[in-house]
């Protein structure tokens, strides 16, 4: 399975974080906000600190 190479990023300047999400394909504002709400509901890791630069794998564009 090819591995995605799309990359979008996004800036949290609440936070001060800065998040990219690799896809098969570039995504759109909303999907962006999806994958980065999933990744921030997770407990299995802790939350970005401010200046970090956070990289999200999707499977999101992928043909089955």
């Amino acid at each position: 399975m090819k591995q995605p190479t799309a990359r979008t990023s996004m800036n949290d300047p609440r936070r001060g974080v800065t998040y990219h999400v690799v896809a098969y394909r570039s995504l759109t504002r909303a999907e962006m906000i999806d994958c980065i709400s999933a990744y921030l509901s997770q407990k299995n890791h802790p939350k970005p600190k401010r200046g970090q630069a956070v990289t999200i794998i999707t499977s999101i564009g992928h043909d089955a």
